[in-house]
């Protein structure tokens, strides 16, 4: 066999097992990992016996460690870039139109998962319209404790599939109107509100818990 043919199927073979070794690193599969050892130690023997050995008395083995270690750095770099180009980036924030808000004002929210990726990328809610908002009262004693006012109706709780792509947003508007559904006719208090917003997982049974996404923000509510 030619040096040349001997050179490109050696090149082959460490770049593909390259590929495979980051690839089952990334993914993380446990019975593939178990085995993989096993299987390198075989695909090691393999190389050496038919490709390492004839291209050696070709070439020395100076060049064909740097044959082997410029080749895993091309596997590698080239690895680490389809990771970066397939791996969801995402961001998810909650915002309001202004900090602070006087009695009776209309609040806006919105909440937003953007895409910073560079393909579309897709997520499974547990809710048909997927964010949810909470707002509920921080006492100033105890900033710790807190007691919801408000939440945010959901469409209803089946599992929805959602795609967003690239440099693109998913975004939901609320409005609260200052209101406690759980006291019906109770006025709110002034001082900070926390508002939550996530987006449950489709295998979340109860919203708010198993979230794919959650953020947070706060404002001020202040009397006349």
């Amino acid at each position: 066999m030619k040096p040349m043919l001997y050179t490109v199927l050696f090149c082959i073979a460490i770049f593909v097992m390259t590929v495979a070794a980051l690839t089952i690193a990334y993914i993380g599969i446990p019975v593939v990992t178990f085995y993989s050892p096993f299987i390198y130690v075989i695909a090691f023997f393999l190389l050496y016996h038919f490709l390492v050995r004839p291209l050696n008395q070709k070439i020395s083995g100076r060049r064909i460690l740097l044959l082997s270690v410029s080749v895993v750095a091309m596997a590698t770099v080239l690895t680490q870039s389809a990771k970066i180009i397939v791996t969801p980036q995402w961001s998810f924030s909650v915002t309001t139109d202004k900090p602070t808000y006087m009695f009776g004002e209309e609040i806006g929210i919105t909440v937003s998962l953007r895409n910073d990726g560079f393909i579309t990328h897709s997520f499974q809610s547990g809710l048909s319209d997927p964010v949810v908002v909470l707002i509920e009262y921080q006492y100033s004693e105890n900033p710790t404790v807190t007691s919801q006012v408000w939440y945010s109706s959901t469409v209803s709780e089946n599992s929805t599939g959602f795609s967003v792509e690239p440099h693109q947003c998913l975004e939901r508007k609320f409005i609260w109107n200052q209101t406690n559904i759980h006291t019906l006719g109770k006025e709110i208090e002034s001082g900070t509100y926390l508002i939550k917003a996530f987006i449950p997982s489709a295998t979340s049974e109860i919203p708010g818990t198993n979230n794919l996404f959650f953020n947070h923000t706060r404002i001020n509510i202040t009397s006349p």
